[in-house]
Parts: structure tokens; sequence; C-alpha cells
């Protein structure tokens, strides 16, 4: 029997193929991204160092969260009873933190890449900025989409649907928010340290700790500025698609 696209089963299963479409054309740019010239071996071995610092903080980051995460799960279920809004509630966490994950490792693949580019015209720069960029939208898309489209499609007819609504945007906004202070603050931290050290603190301009300041500086800048406010965008888009889906629960 064929499913009606105006039905609820319908319109899920649209959603969720929007998001493996989304999902999957953010992998092929990627792809095409770490295929472009990564430029000379000193612009290599940078790339390295900046990797390796972002890889660090996000590992200690996401160490610290998922203890909190995993806790609130517990409690969710112990409170309410309900399995489906502790699920909810993890899902949306990971929905944060892959966004989180993919706006990090896109941009540090994407900088010496655009350095590279540059240097032949300020076109190829642009589109190898772009595409960088574009992993990191439809990621957000397709993540919020999948996290949906996937739990409505499991669980609505465990609560009705409204109960693990909550949870997932319940986990999407708590881990989302989190992770993007833990971001935006330690790369603001970062920026300030090389600016005091440049003002003639520890030695100045030139010194080991500006090098060393830097190089954080440069690890910051994809947390601060790309990763970070990426979570904004993933919890607003959540809240918006919800709030789109609600009045179908009710209804159907």
């Amino acid at each position: 029997m064929m499913m009606r696209m105006n039905s609820p089963e319908g319109m899920l299963a649209v959603a969720f193929g929007a998001a493996v479409l989304a999902l999957v054309f953010a992998g092929l740019k990627s792809r095409w991204v770490k295929r472009q010239p990564a430029g000379s071996e000193l612009m290599v071995r940078i790339s390295m160092h900046i990797a390796q610092g972002a890889n660090a903080f996000m590992k200690r980051e996401y160490r610290t969260l998922s203890g909190f995460v995993v806790l609130v799960s517990v409690l969710l279920y112990l409170f309410f009873g309900e399995a489906d809004i502790a699920v909810a509630f993890l899902v949306g966490a990971v929905c944060s933190a892959l966004a989180g994950f993919f706006g990090m490792r896109t941009a540090t693949a994407a900088n010496e890449r655009t350095a590279e580019a540059a240097q032949s015209s300020v076109t190829a720069a642009m589109r190898v900025a772009f595409s960088g960029g574009s992993v990191m939208g439809m990621s957000v898309v397709g993540l919020a989409l999948a996290g949906l489209s996937v739990l409505l499609y499991l669980f609505s007819e465990w609560a009705g649907g409204a109960e693990m609504l909550g949870g997932l945007l319940a986990g999407v906004t708590v881990s989302g928010v989190l992770l993007a202070l833990f971001m935006s603050n330690a790369g603001g931290a970062w920026d300030n340290a090389k600016k005091m050290i440049e003002c003639g603190l520890h030695g100045g301009k030139g010194s080991d700790a500006h090098k060393a300041a830097v190089s954080g500086d440069t690890v910051g800048d994809p947390f601060k500025d790309t990763a970070g406010p990426s979570l904004n965008i993933l919890i607003k888009l959540m809240a918006v698609v919800s709030l789109v889906i609600a009045p179908l629960l009710t209804k159907f």
C-alpha cells in the first residue's frame, strides 16, 4: 500500500529523506574541500598543530558534557517514568555534539586550503571557503530534521509525541547552549591572551609565549567563529521545526 504524502508517516518520510540528502551533500562537500591543495609543508604543519589543539579541546569539552547529559537523562527517566523522554533528550544532546564536531572539523580543514587557494585568485578562495561553510550549514539542517523525524516515527505512539518533543528540545537546547558557551569563551580567552602578550606581557611579540598565544588564537577561531555560533542556529532550527510539527501531532 502506497504511503500518502499528506499522512503523518508520509510527512515524516519526506523530512527524513531531506535530512539524508542534506547530510550526503555535506559529506560530499567535505570530501571535496579535503581534496583541495593544502599548501606548503609549513602550512600543512601549522594546520596539523591547529587540528591537534582543537581535537584536544573537543575531547575535554565532550567528556565534561557527556557525564552531565547522562545524569540528566537518568533523572528524566526516574522523574517522568517514560523512556522516550530520556532517549529524546540524549538524541538532542547528540545532535548538538555532532553539529559542534562537524563545525570544528570543517573549519580546521578549510582554513589552510582557503589560504592556498587565495594565492591563485579570490574566486578560488571564495569557492573553498563557501564549500566549507556549506558543510556546516547542511549538517545542521540534516541533523535537526533527522533527529526530529526519527524520534517522532519511533516514539510518537508512546506518549503522544508531545513529551518526546519536549525532551528532544531540552536536550538540544541545554547541550547546545553549554557547548556554544564553552567554545565561544575558550576561543575568546585564547584571542585575548594573544592581545595581552602583544601589549608587552610575558616577553611581547616574537617571544615563545607570543608564538604559543598565536597558535592558541588560531585554534580558538574555529570554536568562537564557526562551531559555537552554528549551535545557536541548530537550537533555533529545532525550535522552529518543532513548532511546525506540534500542531500536526495534535491533529493526527
